[in-house]
């Protein structure tokens, strides 16, 4: 049984000297060592039961029209009489286009099989 396709032996480094690692560059910016501080951030304690009240924001009477008294009372426009019934689409036997022909029809007929013209 042959072993090198089952994938268990470690690929074999390539041939010639051993690569240096590659330095970083000057003007890449300095790696950060300082330590992480977690946040510690103090919240305002909420107040208790019957402290301080909730502002409400000033209501606002909706708006209204104002109707003058001696104005005319404007009746709605008269409807539109139905427009007729379109024409209704012709048959498909009045049609001016042809019927398609069968795919089969176009094909050529099979040749007897010494036949090479």
């Amino acid at each position: 049984m042959s072993t090198e396709n089952e994938g268990t032996a470690a690929p074999t480094p390539p041939a010639g000297p051993p690569v240096p690692p590659v330095a970083a560059p000057a003007d890449a910016a300095p790696a950060v060592t300082a330590p992480v501080e977690p946040v510690t951030q103090q919240l305002p304690a909420t107040p208790a039961p019957g402290g301080e009240p909730t502002r409400q924001l000033p209501q606002t009477p909706a708006a209204q029209p104002a109707a003058a008294p001696d104005a005319p009372v404007v009746e709605a426009p008269a409807a539109r009489p139905a427009a007729p019934a379109p024409a209704p689409a012709p048959a498909y036997a009045e049609s001016p286009v042809p019927p398609l022909t069968p795919a089969y029809a176009q094909t050529p007929a099979p040749r007897a099989a010494g036949d090479r013209s």
